[in-house]
């Protein structure tokens, strides 16, 4: 991780109080963030498939997101 040296000033305008907190915290903030942000979307990703998935074309789906188009899954016959 890059590391900053610095502060950010915070000013609390209800008691007209000031404090400062390292650059460095608010960078881990921010990638703790990013992280959480990951693995919401690999969940989620994760159960769209298990129940199914939207990815599986109209028919013929094998319920974890594969089965291509209509025009793959059709038989002669349609």
């Amino acid at each position: 991780m890059r590391h900053v040296h610095g502060s950010l000033l915070t000013i609390d305008l209800t008691d007209r109080t000031a404090s400062t907190t390292p650059i460095d915290d608010w960078l881990d903030l921010g990638a703790r963030i990013v992280e959480l942000e990951r693995v919401f979307n690999n969940a989620r990703g994760f159960d769209r498939c298990d129940l199914g998935g939207d990815e599986g074309g109209s028919s013929g789906g094998d319920g974890n997101g594969a089965g291509g188009s209509r025009s793959e899954n059709a038989s002669a016959d349609d």
